[in-house]
């Protein structure tokens, strides 16, 4: 396998975790220890490099673990056994679970830079690859902001969180404007949470007062959970601050009558 990590993780980041585990084997079989003791001013050898090409330079997979730790905002022991045999983390060892993930995950990137990004027509020059970062933004399990709110377990919980992913730093990692909002909610509504989805909506149209969108979505969901009276109130509320709303006045023609 030709070298292909580090590939631009610092610029596009996607991949997943650190480190280096069992079973993806990309450079053969585990190499043995040294046969001849590394000289007192030498660095210490890589051992157990899968992924890696072997002769990679010591400072290039440091250098690589660390975009991976800021990917996914962890720690080095996140992938690797925290007490080796002179009480330090043990790199080399295989016992963390988590490094065979890694191991899939940086093979997976590989496919998608190398192979499918590589046969879309007409890419931009010079070419965008994915990483660690595309779809981790700092979180050590991707999710969405569908997913974070669901998680939450209630209608109150889940504007709590919202307001809490728009006042920290966390908002970075989630699409927290009113469109991002209104296609999460929808995404509660479809997946059997339609009470947190109004009541993220709600918070939604309190934060922009002007828009008629969030109105246009919260009358949707109503009309999907057989409200339709409810989604006719809504309606009226847009067109008494927009009587010309093309898409509230065909909504309001279409749930009138039933």
């Amino acid at each position: 396998m030709r070298r292909s990590v580090p590939f631009s993780f610092a610029v596009a980041s996607l991949v997943v975790l650190a480190g280096f585990g069992r079973g993806i084997s990309v450079a053969a079989d585990k190499p043995a220890l040294a046969q001849n003791s590394p000289t007192p001013s030498a660095p210490r050898p890589m051992l157990n490099l899968q992924i890696f090409p072997r002769d990679t330079p010591r400072s290039e997979v440091i250098q690589t673990m660390r975009q991976f730790c800021f990917a996914l905002g962890v720690r080095c022991e996140h992938c690797h056994v925290e007490e080796g045999p002179d009480g330090t983390l043990d790199y080399a060892s295989d016992e963390n679970p988590n490094k065979d993930k890694a191991r899939a995950m940086i093979q997976m990137s590989n496919r998608i830079n190398q192979e499918l990004l590589a046969s879309v027509p007409d890419r931009r020059d010079p070419p965008l690859g994915v990483a660690c970062y595309t779809c981790h933004h700092g979180l050590p399990h991707p999710e969405t902001l569908a997913d974070r709110l669901r998680e939450t377990g209630s209608p109150d919980s889940a504007v709590a969180e919202l307001r809490h992913l728009r006042e920290t730093a966390d908002k970075g990692r989630f699409d927290v404007s009113e469109g991002g909002v209104i296609e999460s909610a929808r995404t509660l509504a479809a997946s059997g949470h339609p009470m947190e989805a109004l009541a993220v909506l709600a918070e939604n149209a309190a934060i922009h007062p002007e828009s008629n969108a969030t109105h246009l979505a919260i009358a949707e969901i109503h009309v999907a959970g057989g409200d339709t009276v409810q989604a006719i109130k809504t309606l009226k509320v847009i067109l008494a601050k927009d009587p010309e709303n093309r898409r509230a006045r065909q909504m309001m023609e279409r749930w009138a009558g039933r």
